[in-house]
């Protein structure tokens, strides 16, 4: 595992992935990846290349805009489900200055405490909404607070859809799947509906 990428054997404790500059000699584009306990380490990657490593550690597929949890967000919105207990939700928390640079933060969801608008100097400054994660760290965002709540919300139902998703995958197999015989899972990616044959 590359040094920069030490945080991924404590990946449960990982609050958020957010774009940063860094200026001078050895700067760059690169990306914040914060803690629970407020450590940030910096991957001296874009944030699009830390979360595609971040999905291949997990062995899961990055492009999720046909999973069963998707619902109807547009692709640059759409959650991001690492497993039952990480679901990301796309945060717009800078203005790019350039056209290849990403402007989007990821928020873990399940360490999310809440939504705030901000103090009317932050504002001031383009950063209307915040979120508060469970630790007291704040992060600050673009949108307005309806948008960033509504975000929010969308990444919550996902994960809920995600994990309800996962716990019917891994139940205990039934004596009509004993060893041997094969199981079919099909979800119907408009309803979210999970069979099992």
């Amino acid at each position: 595992m590359v040094s920069e990428y030490t945080w991924l054997r404590e990946l449960s404790k990982v609050i958020c992935f957010v774009p940063v500059y860094v200026d001078g000699e050895g700067g760059g584009d690169f990306t914040e990846v914060w803690m629970e306990d407020g450590t940030k380490h910096l991957v001296r990657k874009k944030i699009n290349t830390v979360l595609k490593n971040v999905a291949l550690f997990l062995g899961i597929d990055i492009r999720q805009q046909a999973a069963a949890w998707a619902g109807t967000a547009r692709k640059h919105t759409c959650p991001l489900s690492l497993g039952p207990s990480i679901t990301l939700v796309p945060v717009p928390v800078r203005r790019p200055r350039m056209r290849n640079e990403s402007g989007t933060g990821y928020i873990v969801v399940q360490k999310f405490s809440s939504c705030a608008r901000t103090s009317p100097e932050e504002a001031a400054q383009g950063y209307p909404s915040a979120v508060v994660f469970k630790g007291g760290q704040r992060l600050l965002s673009i949108i307005k607070f309806e948008r960033l709540a509504a975000r929010i919300i969308e990444g919550q139902n996902a994960s809920k859809r995600s994990e309800e998703i996962y716990a019917t995958l891994i139940k205990e197999p039934s004596p009509e799947t004993a060893q041997g015989t094969y199981m079919t899972i099909k979800v119907n990616k408009d309803t979210g509906e999970i069979f099992v044959y």
